[in-house]
Order: C-alpha cells, then structure tokens, then sequence
C-alpha cells in the first residue's frame, strides 16, 4: 500500500497537479488497525474436579499452552481479544459445556436455553450435529465476512448461527468470560485452524480453538455428550454436573495500529465557484484491495496468495489518473479534486477521514464521482448509483452515455453492493455518483488480475465521467437531495438464519472505535430515521444484545426479525436515551 502510494503521487506530480495533501505534500495520513495475529503465548489451564478451597492451577498435567512443539492442541481465534477470562477480578472462571453453542430460531434449537454462563468459560463444539433433518433446508445466509472458515458441507441450514463467530458473540451476549471452541471428535486427528486475520470480526472476549483431546480433559466424555445430542436430535442440558472444572484462559492476540494514506492531487479549474456554492469535483477511487487475502477475501483456500485487485480497484484508480492527464490538456471549468482512497476495503475509511479532516475547504466541494469497480465495461454496460442525489442527474445519463458510447443502468439509491466511498460525502449531504461496471466471479478473489480488464471499455468511463464532471461544474445549482432507499446497504440489512432480512438503515461510522457503533446518518424511510436517530449518536443496545462494536451491531440483525419493536439505546453527546424502534426489512432490487 505504501508503495503504490508513492507511485500514485509521483504520477500526479509527473501530470502537473498541485499537492492537495498535508503540508503541501500529495499525502493526508490516517489511523488504521493493523491485521491481528497469533502473539504465541496462548494456554489454558485447569483444576481437578471439586477442587473445594485452592484451585490446583498450574501443575504439568494440567495446563495446554499454544507454544507446544508438535502438533498444537490450542490456538487462538481470530475473533479474540488479547485478553485472561477474570471473575471478581480473579483469574479463573467455572467452566460450562454449551452443546455446539447454536442459537437458530429457524430449527427451533438454543444451546443455551436453560444455562446460566454468567462469568464463566463455555466450551463448544465446531459446526453443527450430524442430525436428520426434519424439514427442508433454509437458504444459507451470507456471512458478511464474519463465518466460519471452514464450516463442514450441510451446516448451509444452519444460516450464520453456526459461524464461529456468531458462537463466541452468542456466549459473550450471556455474560461469558471466554469460548472454548473445540474440533469435533470427527476432526479429532485434523490440525486446528489456524489464526486467520483475514476472517475478522470480533468477539470482545477471549475466544480459543481447542482440539477434541483437550476438550475430552476439560470435559470428561466430550464425546459421549456429542452423540448425546445427535442422538436427542435436540440440545441436551449439560452442565457438567461432577465433573466442573475451574479453568484460567488466556488469548495471546496481538492488535496494533498503523497509518495508511490517501494521495490527493488538484487540478485548478479556469474560472472560480459560483457565489453561493462550491465549485470543485472531487474526482474519488480507492487504491487499496486485499493484499494477501485479508478480511473480505471470498476464497478461503487462497489465503496468502496474491490478490491485485485489476478491477477492485486498480481500474477505477487507473481511470482517475486518465481523467487527471486529460485535465492537463483540456483545462476544467473549475477545480477537480484527483482523490486517492485508502483504508476502503477496511470501511470507507480514506475517505471518511477526508471529509472530516478535508485538505480543501469542504463547503467548497460541488459534488462527488465515485470510480469504483470500472474494469469489465467491455460489453458497452455502466452502472450508475446515486442518481437520486441531486435533481438534474437522472437527465444527464441518456445523453453522457451515448455520447460515450454507454448503455447507463441508473440506480436512484446511493447504497449498492457493500458501500463505496461516495457514501462518506452523501452523509455530508454533498451529491455523488457511484460508476460500477458490475460484480463477477472474480471479486476478492486472485483471479481478479490484469488480463481480464477490458481497457476499452474503461476509455469509454473516462469520457462519460469527464462528461459528469463538466456538467457539475456548469449546473447552476447542484443541490443534494436525499435518495430512496432501493437497495440494502451492508450493514444496514443483515439476514437471519431462515433467510429474513432485518434492516435498521443506519450508515455506521467505521473509523469509531470508542465502544458502541456511532453512526453517520440514516437512510431514507428507515427505522433508524423514522426512529429520529441524528449523525454522530452512538449505539449501545438492541434489545436485549448490548453493542460493544460492529460484530454486535450484525448479530443484533441476525437474531432478530422484520416486525419486532426492539429498545434501543443510545448515547447522543453525554446524554444516555432509549428510543423504541420497529425492525422492517425491503425488497432487495
């Protein structure tokens, strides 16, 4: 990312644009969290059973640490915090065996019904039980980046309960110190899965995978209570009754912060904004993809390989710098911001920062053309997103696309598929337009490469967007209006395990880490705006699931349903309020 920073602005530099970064450089940096890793000191230890006065903690026997020579019976998860499993300020905790720790209303199972987890360590098992099933199968939902690597074949009914994170997060709601997922006895000779930072996510509490061996020490006939289970076709209370165990957990996670930068590059325009309003185009594409597979990576088995990123985003990047070269030869009515995102991939997070730390002065910028995705518009094809966003756009799409040679499939909503970086300005109410030439097959993947990018059909996107750009700069008025909400923003809309969609329309604040999920604003029609919330309000509960960051805020929408009126409580400057809210759910178009 640093290199193609550096090659980004020596670009700009080479084609004549002024420094619009900080201190008169092309650059404006940013915070950003580092992908977690394994910090290797991981471990469990136990007790003997009815160990009545003094824990006997630490005797060879009875401790398992992550640095083992050989095959490691203990990982941590990726959804971990680095953190010991404490009771009454005490390490050690009871430990609770919670069946394979599923919540899935849908099958009508819930591991947990009936067990009290408050303060203590849960263990349970990966996946799902090799049970008959007896009704037909629910659509698999989309994990949203958050499932489980490596959920075995028939655990798609299941929806997203049976992801480990879902798991980790539906002990933590109960008041659990720490998980213990262990490999199901099936698995018993297989290798753990490895620390994977690119599944992200996270549980707020310390998350371990054991393997089965550990889990049958920790819990005397581990796998008599499995088959139990299967056999019952149904959750089967098990406290481990005589056989309780206190154990002490630690998770050995390592999470550190960076900084990322966005490249920012002017070119000056020959006349000056109209008085009243501003003139400058902020001209956007983001440079950042996914490195060596990461968070958002869609094929699990090509971790560490690779992954360039042709069409998300280099081509979008590569028309930007196009559009940059041919405002040198055909001078712009007024300025035009070249913008260089990075952190998107992460959560719009370049651009967020840019409008809220802008390097030009924010009242200035007329509007905004999002570059997103332009690789695969060989076939004469352009999405356009955000049409709805001012008044005069919907009229310009028939006449900029023939002109360029461009059937143009204008979208009124400014959501789309996952969110881009134009959103960071419609929630400054500043117009903008999302150019997208359609997902494939290769999205996130290594085969998004460069001998797929259709050239000739980015040509034609630079013209249309050159076309856009003239004509913001020679509206009279481009005033922002609020788009209908047609399509369902992530994490806006979240589908439960049977397939319902939950939406709550609030846009989330993904640079926010200070506990809760602050919001940016609300979509159109909402609940969220039909609930009165208010830029910058910061989520804390949903019903009965509190929400510590986003990981809840999704699980919240995962458990439950369209139609439930749910509190919510939230915190608006120092004031703590509650607020009833109505969960809906919209056509997906």
């Amino acid at each position: 990312n640093a290199a193609a920073a550096e090659w980004i602005a020596t670009r700009l530099a080479a084609l004549g644009l002024e420094p619009a970064g900080e201190s008169g450089t092309y650059f404006q940096s940013l915070p950003i969290e580092l992908p977690a890793r394994d910090g290797g000191d991981s471990w469990i230890e136990w007790d003997a059973p009815h160990a009545s006065i003094e824990p006997k903690f630490g005797a060879p026997d009875l401790r398992v640490p992550s640095r083992a020579t050989g095959a490691r019976s203990l990982l941590p998860l990726f959804c971990s915090e680095n953190s010991d499993a404490t009771r009454d300020g005490k390490l050690g905790a009871p430990l609770v065996f919670a069946g394979y720790g599923l919540v899935c209303p849908e099958k009508q199972w819930d591991d947990f019904a009936g067990l009290d987890v408050r303060d203590c360590v849960v263990l349970v098992a990966r996946g799902v039980p090799s049970i008959a099933e007896t009704a037909a199968p629910q659509p698999a939902a989309p994990a949203a980046g958050h499932g489980d690597v490596g959920r075995g074949a028939g655990d798609e009914s299941w929806g997203a309960s049976a992801s480990i994170l879902f798991k980790c997060i539906s002990a933590k709601q109960r008041g659990a110190r720490a998980v213990l997922v262990a490999q199901p006895p099936k698995q018993g000779g297989e290798p753990l899965l490895a620390f994977d930072p690119g599944q992200g996510g996270r549980a707020g509490i310390p998350c371990l995978m054991v393997s089965a061996a550990v889990a049958e020490d920790l819990a005397p006939g581990y796998t008599a209570r499995l088959r139990a289970i299967e056999r019952a076709g149904a959750p089967v209370r098990d406290p481990l009754a005589g056989t309780a165990r206190n154990v002490r957990v630690r998770a050995h996670v390592v999470r550190e912060d960076g900084t990322t930068r966005n490249v920012l590059g002017l070119a000056r325009g020959t006349g000056s904004a109209a008085a009243g309003h501003g003139g400058t185009v902020v001209v956007g594409a983001h440079f950042d993809h996914l490195g060596t597979g990461g968070h958002g990576a869609l094929d699990p088995t090509a971790i560490g390989q690779v992954h360039n990123g042709a069409d998300d985003n280099a081509s979008g990047t590569a028309v930007a710098l196009e559009i940059a070269r041919l405002l040198r030869e055909r001078k712009p009515a007024r300025d035009v911001l070249i913008a260089l995102w990075s952190g998107e991939e992460e959560g719009l997070l370049g651009s967020q920062h840019w409008v809220r730390a802008p390097t030009l002065p924010l009242a200035d910028v007329r509007a905004n053309v999002n570059l997103d995705m332009v690789g695969r518009a060989g076939n004469g094809k352009l999405q356009v997103l955000g049409v709805g966003t001012s008044a005069p756009f919907a009229a310009w799409m028939g006449e900029a696309g023939r002109a360029a040679g461009l059937e143009i499939a204008a979208s009124l909503s400014g959501q789309g598929l996952g969110g881009s970086d134009h959103q960071s300005f419609l929630a400054q109410q500043i117009p903008a337009l999302h150019l997208f030439s359609g997902t494939h097959s290769d999205y996130h993947r290594p085969s998004d490469d460069t001998e797929r990018v259709e050239a000739a059909g980015m040509a034609k996107v630079t013209a249309f967007a050159l076309d856009l750009v003239a004509r913001m700069h020679a509206a009279p008025q481009l005033a922002y209006s609020a788009p209908p909400a047609t399509e369902p923003a992530t994490p806006g809309a979240a589908r439960g395990g049977g397939g319902f969609a939950v939406w709550f329309g609030s846009v989330p604040d993904y640079a926010y880490d200070g506990g809760g999920v602050r919001i940016n604003g609300t979509s159109s029609g909402s609940p969220a705006e039909r609930a009165g919330f208010l830029p910058g309000d910061v989520l804390l509960r949903i019903g009965e699931i509190a929400i510590g960051g986003m990981d809840d805020f999704v699980y919240a929408l995962r458990t439950y349903r369209p139609g439930n009126v749910v509190r919510v409580v939230y915190r608006r400057g120092e004031r703590e309020e509650e607020t009833r809210v109505t969960l809906s759910t919209r056509a997906i178009q």
